[in-house]
C-alpha cells in the first residue's frame, strides 16, 4: 500500500511468471512506487537474467528532481548497453 492507501502495479500476481531478461529501472524519488515496492518486485520476477538499477534525483516519469536529466543516464548507460550485451546487431 502506498500513502494514499492504494497499491501499485508492481504488486501484480503476474511478476512471478516474468522469465525473459528483465531489466528494472526505479526512481528513488518516485512518490507513486516507492524503491522498496520496485525491489519487491523485482525479487519476485522469475527471470535467471534480471537486473535492477535505481535511479536517484529522478521522479515517478523519471524527471529531473535535482540537477541533471536522469532519462539521458538511463538511456545511455543503463538501457542501451544492457541490450546490446543481449542482442548484438
Amino acid at each position: 500500500m502506498n500513502r494514499h492507501g492504494l497499491r501499485s502495479h508492481n504488486d501484480r500476481q503476474e511478476v512471478p511468471g516474468v522469465t525473459v531478461p528483465t531489466q528494472m529501472i526505479t526512481a528513488l524519488a518516485d512518490t507513486d512506487i516507492h524503491p522498496e515496492e520496485g525491489r519487491r518486485a523485482f525479487a519476485c520476477a522469475a527471470a535467471r537474467d534480471k537486473c535492477l538499477h535505481e535511479l536517484s534525483g529522478a521522479d515517478h516519469y523519471l524527471r529531473p528532481v535535482a540537477g541533471g536529466d536522469p532519462r539521458v543516464h538511463a538511456a545511455r548507460e543503463l538501457i542501451v548497453p544492457w541490450l546490446r550485451a543481449r542482442w548484438p546487431l
